[in-house]
């Protein structure tokens, strides 16, 4: 091994050389899916979040999960592809990369939990009560992960391309961030679930807004886990090598989920409605002189309507609120208090 951490034997330096292609290979498709991604939903970007007034916090959750992981990706591809030559500089650099690493993961991560929180708020009115808890969640979070890393990362050991060789110390750090990922997830997917299964039971189930909130909700759970679960399991258990593909990876899904989420939301009211439906629902998803408007429509009989929206916006207390208004068909058009027109 010379001083700059690269092999001298032929075998080892072609295992390198066959380990940072993989990496490198990695680090360019995920680019590419998060750009992709990008370009792809521009169009709904520019209608949905650009539109947001500049003190609505959705609105800079989204583009700091979107661009923010457009501009590290691409960080880590120049790197990978040498052009930052950060490789064979030492345990300290390498030391302080992954914990930059860590935190631009964690980051994101915290940006796609508090997206799901406000959800989770608007779902349950905004009680004060659930505020509280979901602020309590967050807080004890990101509080609990201070010591993992002022712990952990000064022992752990790390290989020429600076990712953690496998040892006790980088065990501990990724089991504990694997153990709070799985709580909090768990915690807002039971808040989601407990009043959309509710409206499920009230007669609510085919609804838009209630398949779109259960859908993405479950999907968008066991993704996330799912890519800090690997992560780990890639890093303590098929090398440095193999942990790093699954980084780049984890920060475009979290990127991807967040993303869709609120696009998904948003975009339930851009589609035209199949002949014979009832009427429009709209969901309001407030915040503090921020209104958020989302649309959906369901099938629902016009001798219905007052006492179904009744039953669905006490059941759940969520921002939903339906008027029914006359349509030249006899049937009822339900609006929100907050629709403009």
């Amino acid at each position: 091994m010379s001083d700059g951490g690269i092999p001298l034997d032929l075998e080892s330096f072609v295992s390198l050389l066959e380990g940072l292609l993989t990496i490198n290979y990695s680090a360019f498709a995920s680019f590419t899916v998060v750009a992709w991604d990008t370009c792809i939903t521009l169009d709904q970007e520019i209608e949905y979040i650009w539109s947001q007034s500049p003190t609505s916090p959705l609105k800079w959750l989204f583009l700091f999960n979107r661009y923010f992981s457009i501009g590290i990706q691409l960080i880590f591809l120049l790197n990978y592809n040498g052009v930052l030559k950060i490789l064979g500089h030492g345990i300290n650099v390498c030391r302080l990369r992954f914990t930059l690493q860590s935190l631009a993961i964690q980051a994101l991560t915290t940006s796609a939990e508090a997206m799901l929180m406000m959800r989770v708020y608007a779902l349950y009115n905004r009680s004060r009560m659930m505020g509280i808890i979901l602020a309590a969640v967050l807080g004890g979070e990101l509080l609990s992960i201070i010591p993992v890393y002022a712990i952990a990362i000064p022992q752990m050991t790390f290989s020429i391309i600076c990712s953690p060789l496998p040892s006790q110390p980088t065990s501990l750090f990724f089991g504990y961030i694997v153990a709070i990922a799985l709580i909090v997830q768990t915690i807002l997917l039971l808040l989601t679930l407990k009043p959309t299964l509710a409206a499920v039971r009230a007669g609510w189930g085919r609804t838009p807004i209630i398949v779109t909130l259960i859908r993405d909700g479950s999907w968008s759970f066991f993704l996330q886990f799912a890519m800090v679960l690997l992560n780990t399991i890639f890093n303590n258990v098929l090398g440095p090598f193999r942990g790093s593909t699954v980084a780049v990876w984890q920060m475009t899904f979290l990127s991807f989920a967040s993303c869709r989420l609120a696009l998904n939301l948003y975009g339930l009211g851009g589609g035209t409605a199949p002949i014979g439906e009832a009427y429009q629902l709209s969901t309001n998803i407030e915040q503090p002189g921020n209104l958020y408007e989302l649309n959906s429509r369901c099938d629902v009989a016009d001798d219905q309507v007052a006492s179904s929206t009744n039953h669905w916006h006490s059941s759940i207390s969520q921002a939903l609120v339906s008027r029914p208004n006359p349509r030249p068909n006899g049937r009822g058009s339900c609006l929100t208090a907050g629709d403009r027109g």
